[in-house]
């Protein structure tokens, strides 16, 4: 199965949470300010896996390859270096009081957390 860039060898009930993962968000990157919210799509663990996050709704997100680059590296906007902290937190503030705001609580998780790449992964 594949889905944008994602090419899921998982199992089908893997492949079948991607797909509802990516459904519950209109299937388009999540970040507003996107500028290609439909292309090359994949879900993304908000924190590490080897962190105790899970494979639920809660705690992945759907986004496009440019953003999954941007909080697994870090990215420029316009002169401003934001960190791939800064940018996952940049991203989930723009759906804070939002009806489809799910990430309360790594959202919180990660704001109390240090800005360090370890709070970041893949969906694997």
């Amino acid at each position: 199965m594949s889905i944008g860039y994602f090419k899921c060898r998982a199992k089908p009930s893997k492949k079948r949470f991607v797909y509802d993962l990516m459904g519950l968000d209109h299937f388009q990157c999540r970040n507003k300010r996107c500028q290609s919210p439909h292309s090359g799509l994949g879900p993304h663990h908000i924190l590490r896996r080897s962190h105790g996050a899970k494979d639920t709704f809660e705690e992945c997100i759907t986004l496009c390859m440019a953003c999954h680059r941007g909080v697994e590296e870090g990215i420029k906007i316009g002169d401003k270096r934001l960190t791939a902290r800064e940018f996952m937190l940049m991203i989930l503030e723009q759906w804070v009081g939002h009806p489809e705001f799910r990430w309360s609580d790594v959202y919180n998780e990660l704001k109390r957390k240090p800005d360090r790449r370890i709070d970041y992964g893949t969906f694997r």
